[in-house]
């Protein structure tokens, strides 16, 4: 049986800022009358690193006090700071009051991602007039629900045998080993570095991810990495991601679920099923790279920490709805809209079904394998 949690926290508040492709300029709302329901798909915020390379200088618990994989101080502000800007955005529409029938958080089942989607509804939330119970305390507990790892479609990917299997082919595509011997000087110079084996481009993401967490800490890099990160280590660490929906098999098997989530979350709303306005989920970055690459809408860069897809739905007239999507990212203190191919900034609801249903999973346990 699945295991529910709950989570709550408070913190401080700080900046951060995100970018992708068409700068979004109604950010305090005021062209988002038509708004009825938003989702939001956010990877956590920045973190410790899960793992480390042999040779790093920076492995001891000095330096990760709370442990590999946790959140840091910086990753709490700027998952506030995520919630600030949802807040800046959507003020009109969510309204000052927190109302749990209007409003459902969920995350996977790690420290990290529990507490960015906490620090999130800790900004969009805070408690107005009645709601406040403290007032030294600005701050309301807003429950954010997960199950088990293994049960879990936001996390699930990682235990498909056949999605695994599917990604060890991609990588021994023409196209990626052509990719990886036009870089084994760069393989050769990480492996004399790091310390590890360094054959494709998947080891190089890793050593990617790593020197990000540590700079996002405010360490001080070793100066070899000044050769190579970010500049090189970068582009193939987002040609990776990229790979996560590079098949039909892969975008059913890793996007899928998700696609289906956002799909019914809409239809519900459309029906009268559903009270929700507003969903946040906590998840991570292959999820990130999987929803937009599944949209043919993923420009092959590391989704960055707390980067978030907004799914908007927008009711047209008395019948037709539209959906649109908006992705922020790290560079810029912006939402920036996602055009989908063939489709208008807001799609119909009718174009966008149909193009994500040949992606969602009949039985994604037997398609995986399992």
């Amino acid at each position: 049986m699945p295991r529910f949690a709950l989570c709550f926290v408070f913190v401080l508040c700080f900046v951060v800022s995100f970018t992708s492709r068409i700068p979004e300029n109604d950010i305090n709302g005021d062209n988002l009358d038509t708004l009825v329901h938003v989702q939001a798909f956010f990877r956590h915020a920045d973190r410790a690193p899960t793992s480390t390379y042999p040779n790093d200088p920076y492995q001891g618990p000095e330096y990760w006090p709370d442990g590999f994989g946790q959140l840091t101080k910086v990753g709490k502000q700027h998952a506030y700071a995520l919630g600030m800007f949802l807040r800046e955005r959507y003020n009109k529409f969510l309204g000052e009051t927190y109302r749990p029938q209007y409003v459902r958080a969920r995350s996977t089942d790690f420290d990290r991602t529990l507490m960015t989607n906490a620090l999130v509804q800790a900004a969009v939330y805070p408690p107005k007039g009645d709601q406040i119970w403290n007032p030294e305390l600005l701050w309301q507990p807003v429950p954010i629900h997960t199950i088990d790892v293994e049960d879990d479609w936001l996390a699930q990917e990682t235990l498909c045998p056949v999605s695994k299997e599917e990604m060890k082919k991609a990588l021994q595509s023409e196209e990626i080993l052509k990719i990886d011997d036009e870089n084994k000087d760069l393989y050769y110079e990480l492996e004399m570095y790091t310390g590890m084996d360094v054959k494709n481009i998947d080891a190089v993401a890793d050593i990617h991810g790593t020197l990000l967490s540590e700079q996002s800490a405010g360490i001080n890099l070793p100066e070899w990495t000044r050769k190579v990160f970010p500049h090189k280590t970068g582009p193939l660490a987002g040609k990776y991601f990229e790979l996560y929906t590079s098949s039909d098999t892969l975008r059913t098997l890793i996007a899928g679920p998700v696609l289906r989530e956002i799909k019914q979350n809409i239809a519900d709303k459309m029906n009268g099923k559903s009270m929700k306005q507003f969903q946040t989920y906590g998840t991570h970055d292959k999820i990130i790279a999987a929803i937009l690459g599944a949209l043919d809408i993923f420009d092959p860069i590391l989704p960055g920490f707390a980067s978030c897809v907004i799914v908007e739905t927008h009711k047209l007239n008395d019948e037709k709805y539209g959906v649109k999507f908006l992705y922020r990212n790290t560079t810029s203190n912006m939402a920036y809209t996602l055009q989908l191919p063939g489709c208008d900034v807001i799609c119909p609801y009718e174009t966008f079904a149909e193009r994500v249903e040949m992606y969602i999973p009949n039985d994604w346990n037997k398609q995986c394998g399992l």
